[in-house]
């Protein structure tokens, strides 16, 4: 989808930022932008550690795919069906011509395997309504929050902190508009509330099967068999406890040899 918003981007020679309350009144910070990709980054690798040091791994993994496929899935609709013009005046951005499916295909994969992110090397212009930085920094705090053990206080400000600094930096770098932040914060925030609501309370489930699974057939069959709200428990991954093991048995095959 975004290839076909690069063709589709309004030329910034032609069409010049539109009016907006933040943007117009904070001067553009060039290195913003990558403070915002390095604060995804360590949110996003905090995420997984948590994921990975939990029992329920899987489950969790399962709601968070859901809900940032939804996520995209209709930011992908949006970005088609309204083409913003370029949120600075200084850029290089211009429309983007493919000479064929085959150049479009490599820019769609050079976006996917950087992950839409310009640290890795990404480019995308014309991407705004609405802010997909905006719904990975939102999504993810707000799993490190579901997640962490609930007397992990200081990190679950850091993390709010770190979501709300990365978003400053986002429209620091004048990266988006304002709506883009803000329908991507209620959006990400809304869906995750209310999956999570929805998951923790058999009694929507006990009411009316037959609805639920015709206006939520993903959330009904991802959440069939999850009968509570998840405990959050921890433990090592098998694969250190298996490798804990075969190395206590080399080292008491070591001490005490047998003939």
């Amino acid at each position: 989808m975004i290839t076909i918003v690069d063709e589709r981007l309004p030329d910034p020679r032609n069409f010049p930022p539109l009016p907006d309350l933040v943007l117009d009144n904070v001067k553009q910070i060039p290195w913003a932008f990558s403070v915002t990709e390095k604060i995804i980054v360590i949110e996003m690798a905090t995420l997984i550690s948590i994921i990975i040091l939990h029992r329920h791994k899987l489950i969790i993994l399962r709601r968070l795919f859901a809900i940032a496929a939804a996520l995209y899935f209709l930011r992908s609709l949006t970005l088609v069906f309204t083409s913003l013009p370029v949120a600075t005046e200084i850029t290089d951005c211009r429309p983007e011509r493919f000479s064929s499916f085959g150049a479009r295909l490599k820019k769609a994969n050079l976006i996917f395997l950087g992950q839409g992110m310009s640290s890795f090397g990404v480019k995308t212009c014309g991407d705004y309504l609405y802010s997909g930085h905006t719904c990975t920094l939102i999504l993810a705090t707000h799993f490190i929050n579901e997640y962490s053990p609930r007397s992990y206080h200081l990190l679950h400000f850091l993390s709010w902190i770190m979501a709300l600094t990365g978003m400053f930096f986002i429209l620091a770098g004048h990266q988006h508009y304002s709506i883009d932040i803000l329908v991507a914060w209620v959006l990400s925030s809304r869906l995750f509330i209310y999956y999570h609501t929805l998951a923790n309370n058999r009694t929507y489930f006990q009411r009316d099967k037959n609805r639920m699974r015709i206006w939520f057939p993903f959330f009904s069959y991802f959440e069939e068999n999850v009968k509570q709200a998840l405990p959050n428990e921890y433990c090592l991954p098998d694969f250190i406890n298996e490798s804990r093991t075969t190395l206590k048995s080399w080292f008491d095959k070591v001490r005490y040899p047998t003939d």
